[in-house]
């Protein structure tokens, strides 16, 4: 047994034999010594287990959010050049935005003053919890652990009212027996963390974004995982070794951003730079040479059978 499936067997223990898909996660990726994210390993890029936007190797999506935050500042009547960039959960050693302030695993939040909060791909590294439309009503699915971490069998346990809560008013399509749903209610915590500091400018988040129409079209849910590439459904499988993510609910971060006065909405990747950078993608485009290096990272950014329909941007302001 590893190290990191003895660590979720002894907090199973601990639990009453009871886990649910957040709980594993959460030690999955983030138990101090063994988790995904706690150990220094290759994540991102051709050697490592999936790539980001941030990941390509000329910086055209960092310079195009950039780009993005200096035109939605200047739409509200500000001036970029008395802002500062913040960069929430960069990998270590690397960032998006190489001239940001990088806060990574395990520093402290603390935001405050002219801000450009920017964060890549931050709330699907969070654990989800993974709810099941079951008998009339939404439970949530856990695991029951036998004699070891092989000996389980998975369960359904009742959500808490505050989830139940969010799902009947999110989610009216997917009240379908056995359909799943995958939310962090953690990733909704901390962005309602980072929303509520006392900071003014402009938030931009880009991750596996998804409307709730979306995800209510999805009947086996988006809890996935990857490894060296490729995709997989069991988040036992390579655990520890593999990221374990999930597409979160644009509507839901949407309405937390609103609670806190920031108004945000979700675009496509390729929607995002070319209507808020267009300027910048225009710059590159008019360069010559069809093999331009920076043009083709562009195009792959904004292409929708690559990047630019996966990936999506929210964003918005606080002026």
């Amino acid at each position: 047994m590893s190290s990191i499936s003895r660590e979720i067997y002894n907090l199973a223990l601990q639990n009453g034999g009871v886990l649910t898909c957040a709980q594993i996660i959460n030690c999955a990726l983030y138990s101090p010594e063994s988790g995904y994210y706690c150990r220094r390993k290759t994540r991102v890029g051709a050697g490592g287990d999936f790539f980001t936007s941030a990941s390509l190797n000329h910086g055209v999506f960092g310079q195009a959010v950039e780009c993005a935050a200096a035109n939605i500042l200047r739409a509200g009547g500000e001036d970029p050049r008395g802002f500062e960039f913040v960069e929430i959960g960069a990998e270590p050693e690397t960032q998006a935005l190489p001239n940001a302030r990088a806060i990574r695993l395990g520093d402290e939040i603390s935001l405050g003053g002219n801000l450009v909060v920017f964060a890549n791909e931050l709330p699907d590294a969070r654990p989800s919890e993974r709810f099941v439309f079951d008998g009339e009503k939404w439970r949530k699915a856990a695991f029951k652990f036998g004699a070891s971490l092989e000996d389980r069998r998975e369960i359904l346990i009742d959500a808490s009212d505050a989830e139940t809560e969010t799902l009947l008013a999110n989610f009216a399509a997917a009240r379908v027996e056995g359909f799943k749903i995958d939310i962090s209610p953690d990733a909704l915590q901390m962005f309602a963390r980072i929303c509520a500091q006392p900071w003014r400018g402009a938030i931009i988040f880009a991750d596996y974004f998804r409307t709730a129409a979306e995800l209510a079209a999805l009947p086996g849910g988006t809890l996935r995982t990857y490894f060296r590439h490729r995709q997989g459904g069991d988040i036992f499988e390579n655990i520890g070794d593999a990221d374990i993510t999930h597409s979160p609910c644009s509507n839901l971060f949407e309405s937390v951003a609103k609670k806190f006065s920031i108004s945000a909405q979700t675009l496509t990747q390729e929607s995002f730079i070319l209507t808020r950078a267009a300027d910048f993608a225009e710059k590159i485009i008019s360069q010559p040479g069809a093999l331009d290096p920076r043009k083709r990272e562009l195009c792959q950014l904004v292409n929708p059978a690559q990047m630019g329909a996966c990936f999506r941007v929210l964003f918005g302001a606080r002026l």
